[in-house]
């Protein structure tokens, strides 16, 4: 039998051996620590984040708080782990999917101060302090998960999480992104729409959702771990708008311009309109913020154009098509001029095709439009330079300028004369006078209207002109016209000349006791004067005058349009001896006289002889006169 001493010599070196092994398992595991990073604290859990041997190369699943990561062990292989020596763990938490795991736990100096089975899941409560160290052996010989392994001190102990905060919603329309701040010791979160759970099991920090109904959704947000579900956040409200309605009173100013505006009416207010959405033959060619867009240099052709609005829920209804023709501009024309004046201008074109109406420039400023080829243009400057041009105008604008008439108006005419004046009157002709007209050149004279002559004496202040071949008594109207390089002037006013008439030539004698006068002359009427008294008004010759013996003093007044020309006076006496009558005793008295006495002297000395006899006197006067 053995000895006492002998058996606990045994004993000791079994345990020294026993000890030496553990010791020689502790040094290694603290060689190979050095180069691993302490043991990290993690929102409440203590987790490690590196193997302490290769064998579990993907021990950081089992130590990030998250349920469905895991480290595979198999065929007893272990990892180890230094924990902080701050603080004063007193729990471990375990989630394996096999008991055959081992927990040893070591103090500072390599010590094994626990050596615990490690249960399939939950908590496994102990006292830690001191623990520097843990070692995780997996005892059995096959394989196994362990999905989680955290320790913590009693005042981090699980409890149920925080209230997440920092809600946040973002969308468009029923599509969007809730988000929140990470709680600690949360394993998963719920979201909720009022009272209605949305999702769970939410492991991040946002949850998208899609298609929501339209209105006013609710979100909130709670924090899950073991132990519980946290309260609701604070709620976060995200509306659906309902699409805007259809656009409609779409318009495109101007009609077959290549630059235009498109309007339409701008949606309600209620709709949140975002932006508008712009079609051009069904594709979208702007986004207009407003309700209006300008398009400009479009090219000959049909267009359709269509606008819908769209808000945070998307595109409403597009409005009705509306079709815009941009047309061709017209050709230009060709441009002639004619019927020049001093202050007038007829200007005529060729036709454009397509053209609605015709644009005229004049020096290069519109002044007019017209619907037809010809158009008058007045209020022009005497002897002023202008040019003219015309473009052809349609809906789509108008084209280039036509070609350039440049024209010169014509100067004015001089003024008409005035002051015009009569002299050197006669039976048959007469010298007409004016005032110098000083832009004439020469002057045209007429006579009842008609051209007479022409006078060039534009350096004379009083020019004049001869009438001749007049008619005595007529009465002429004459005016004159003054002329320059630019044309002639209106007439003067007329002046009336009357050509003068002859006196009247007056003859009396002494027949059977009568006076008998014969006169000449055109006076519509005459008057007979007897020593200085009218004595009758008679309208042609002869008049005979019975008077007593006597000698008178006759003379007859010539009446012509409101003037009257005197006659020659001519003294008569009428004798008181009677003789059968002058006229034929004078015949008598030459019948017989001129057989008997010749030379017809011889008469006349027998009248003389005879003292002066009357009768012998007529007989020789008449004797003489007809031979």
């Amino acid at each position: 039998m053995e000895s006492k001493a002998g058996g606990r010599r045994r004993i000791n070196t079994y345990l020294i051996n026993r000890k030496l092994i553990l010791l020689f398992i502790l040094t290694l595991c603290f060689v190979f620590s050095s180069i691993l990073p302490a043991f990290a604290y993690d929102g409440g859990y203590l987790g490690g984040v590196k193997p302490w041997s290769s064998q579990v190369p993907n021990i950081a699943n089992a130590t990030d708080n998250d349920l469905s990561t895991y480290a595979n062990f198999s065929n007893s292989s272990n990892t180890m782990y230094r924990l902080p020596s701050t603080y004063n763990l007193t729990d471990f938490y375990i989630n394996a999917s096999s008991p055959m795991f081992q927990l040893n736990c070591y103090n500072s100096s390599m010590y094994l101060m626990y050596s615990i089975q490690i249960r399939k899941n939950g908590l496994t409560h102990f006292n830690a302090n001191g623990i520097a160290w843990i070692t995780i052996f997996y005892t059995g010989n096959d394989s196994s998960k362990l999905f989680e392994f955290d320790c913590y001190s009693s005042s981090n102990a699980p409890v149920i999480p925080s209230v997440p905060s920092g809600i946040n919603v973002s969308g468009s329309g029923g599509n969007g992104v809730l988000s929140w701040g990470l709680i600690p010791g949360a394993t998963s979160y719920n979201v909720y729409d009022g009272s209605t759970l949305v999702t769970s099991g939410v492991t991040g920090s946002s949850y998208s959702f899609s298609n929501f109904s339209v209105g006013s959704h609710n979100l909130t947000v709670t924090a899950v771990n073991d132990i519980g579900e946290s309260a609701p956040s604070v709620p976060a409200t995200y509306i659906v708008l309902a699409k805007p309605g259809q656009v409609v009173g779409l318009v495109v100013s101007g009609s077959g311009d290549p630059n235009g505006v498109v309007t339409w009416t701008a949606s309600d207010s209620s709709d949140q309109v975002l932006n508008y959405n712009l079609y051009c033959n069904s594709s979208i060619i702007a986004s207009p913020t407003s309700n209006s867009w300008v398009f400009s240099n479009y090219s000959v052709g049909l267009y359709s154009f269509q606008v819908s609005a769209v808000n945070s829920s998307g595109e409403g209804q597009k409005s009705s098509i509306l079709d815009y023709a941009v047309i061709a501009l017209p050709d230009s024309v060709t441009v002639t001029s004619n019927s020049l004046s001093t202050n007038s201008l007829n200007l005529s074109w060729s036709t454009s095709s397509g053209a609605t109406s015709y644009a005229i420039y004049q020096n290069s400023n519109l002044i007019a439009t017209t619907m037809g080829t010809t158009y008058l243009i007045n209020n022009l400057i005497p002897s002023t330079n202008y040019s003219f041009q015309i473009a052809a105008v349609n809906d789509c604008g108008q084209s280039p300028l036509s070609n350039s008439v440049n024209i010169t108006t014509l100067g004015i005419p001089p003024s008409p004369p005035t002051g015009l004046s009569a002299g050197n009157i006669t039976q048959t002709s007469c010298t007409l006078y004016w005032i110098k007209q000083p832009d004439a050149t020469s002057y045209n004279v007429y006579l009842d209207g008609t051209l007479t002559g022409n006078v060039s004496q534009p350096f004379l202040f009083n020019p004049s002109f001869e009438f001749s071949n007049l008619t005595d008594g007529s009465t002429y109207s004459m005016t004159v016209t003054a002329i320059n390089q630019w044309g002639e002037s209106t007439a003067s006013q007329p002046l009336n000349v009357t050509a003068t008439i002859p006196n009247p030539v007056l003859k009396a004698m002494v027949d059977n006791g009568n006076i008998k006068l014969t006169w000449t002359g055109l006076g519509s009427s005459f008057t007979i004067v007897v020593d200085g008294e009218e004595v009758d008004l008679v309208s042609n010759s002869p008049y005979t005058l019975t008077k007593n013996p006597g000698t008178y003093q006759v003379q007859i007044i010539q009446n012509y349009n409101s003037q009257q020309y005197p006659s020659n006076v001519v003294r008569v006496s009428i004798s008181k001896f009677t003789t059968p009558g002058a006229t034929k005793m004078t015949g008598d008295i030459l019948e017989n006289a001129g057989l008997v006495i010749a030379p017809a002297g011889g008469l006349l000395a027998l009248a003389l002889a005879l003292k002066g006899s009357p009768m012998l006197l007529a007989a020789a006067k008449a004797f003489l006169l007809k031979n």
